[in-house]
């Protein structure tokens, strides 16, 4: 039998009386809320045993707080919403908006760091042009050395300024709005599992950590980037099968994505 997620009297045997408490499908949460309405006819006569006592709610004869009254593996489908009750995104709507940002952000990354990106394309236009005219000479082409070096400057300040517009863009926006712009258009918002509030500026650094972390595995020389080839992968597919929708990078913050609209 399945109870769905929502309001009920708080089992908590030293709750006030008639005090709620939210159950997400599968636990009870840290959710309470105040004194809830007695039922018609309590108080008026008749039984006057409180009805909101833990007891009739305890289907498996134990007291439920602080521990999942139903067997687990009964519950082991996806949450479909917050403890509060707000509706968790699908992956299509986030997988949408996180191509938008990433269109967005390359758009702003190419304009800003163009300078740098057109010294590198002359650098590597000129070893090719060396490179054909050493050939058509019956020279040997020129050591590809000089060039790397050459390009060293114009690449590290690409790297930065990349970095840079990254974080002002995801941490930025999270703690403005709580959503990117392309969460924005789909309607989309960024919140911790259970509370709905604006996010900490942890909550914003750890997300952005976990977002970036195969970025950073990359500079960590042969483990470092084989580790990144699995978990960047990993980390934007693991919404499918997780049961409260969350990204790695979620759950470095603690954070979900939820609608809106």
């Amino acid at each position: 039998m399945s109870v769905p997620a929502g309001w009920y009297p708080d089992p908590d045997p030293t709750a006030a009386p008639g005090s709620s408490r939210y159950w997400d499908g599968s636990a009870w949460t840290q959710q309470v809320r105040g004194e809830a309405p007695a039922p018609a006819g309590y108080g008026q006569g008749g039984d006057q045993q409180n009805p909101y006592a833990p007891a009739p709610y305890d289907p498996y004869g134990q007291n439920p707080y602080g521990q999942s009254p139903y067997p687990q593996g009964e519950y082991g489908g996806r949450a479909t919403t917050t403890p509060d009750g707000q509706p968790l995104a699908g992956y299509g709507r986030r997988a949408g908006a996180y191509l938008i940002d990433i269109v967005l952000l390359g758009v702003i990354t190419a304009l800003v760091a163009w300078p740098w990106w057109s010294q590198m394309i002359d650098i590597w236009t000129q070893m090719f042009d060396d490179a054909f005219a050493a050939a058509e000479a019956g020279r040997p082409a020129p050591s590809s050395t000089q060039y790397v070096d050459q390009m060293a400057g114009p690449l590290t300040a690409v790297l930065l300024i990349s970095l840079g517009l990254s974080l002002l863009y995801y941490c930025g926006f999270w703690k403005w709005r709580g959503a990117t712009p392309g969460k924005l258009m789909l309607g989309l918002r960024i919140r911790r599992w259970d509370d709905p509030g604006s996010l900490g500026w942890g909550a914003v650094l750890l997300r952005f950590l976990g977002l970036n972390l195969g970025s950073l595995l990359n500079l960590i020389p042969l483990l470092g980037s084989l580790l990144a080839v699995i978990w960047t992968p990993l980390d934007l597919l693991w919404p499918l099968w997780d049961k409260r929708r969350q990204a790695l990078h979620d759950k470095f913050a603690g954070t979900v994505v939820v609608r809106e609209r």
